[in-house]
């Protein structure tokens, strides 16, 4: 194989075009519009709080654990740190994710405390919704206790969600007692 000789060109024009505006911008944060994430659980619109870090998952194979509640889903690997996933719509509504067509995996938090949700769509993206002065109600009860603040944007009514107060509740609720096999008398 020959030695090639490769040499780039950094003309005066090249590199002037390319240097960035020694201008100072006059453009402030609070010019860009909030951007938010919503997803929908069963029937329900929700958002986690703009401080979150949230990602989404490719449709990547959960681990299912034996005797584990229905609407804990298993754990996946991302990026080399196990992960639990949680089925909040079997949770809610004793319907689960149909993970045999396509499905998304929500992750947020940061490690360790990552958690992930099943969804059967893509979540929305919501940008400057308008704050509601007053809490709507939740369209499954349980998740009032873990609403903060109602939010209007894309023509529905989000609820910023607690997620995790929420994984805390779901946590303190896993354990389910195994069912007692039927003790046979064979004397």
């Amino acid at each position: 194989m020959a030695d090639t000789d490769i040499r780039l060109d950094f003309s005066e024009g090249l590199l002037s075009s390319m240097q960035p505006s020694q201008e100072p911008t006059t453009e402030d944060p609070q010019d860009y519009p909030e951007v938010r994430h919503g997803f929908i659980i069963g029937d329900q619109p929700l958002m986690l709080a703009a401080d979150v870090f949230s990602e989404l998952a490719s449709s990547t194979q959960v681990c299912a654990i034996p005797d584990t509640p229905a609407w804990f889903a298993g754990f996946i690997n991302n990026r080399g740190h196990t992960v639990p996933v949680y089925d909040l719509q079997q949770w809610l509504t004793d319907s689960p994710v149909d993970r045999r067509k396509g499905f998304y995996i929500l992750l947020f938090g940061n490690q360790p405390h990552t958690a992930g949700v099943l969804l059967d769509q893509f979540p929305s993206v919501l940008t400057a919704p308008d704050s509601l002065e007053q809490l709507p109600p939740a369209h499954y009860s349980v998740l009032s206790d873990f609403a903060r603040v109602g939010y209007r944007s894309q023509k529905q009514t989000w609820l910023e969600i607690d997620h995790a107060a929420l994984l805390n509740h779901l946590k303190h609720n896993f354990h389910q007692p195994v069912a007692k096999a039927e003790v046979q008398d064979n004397s």
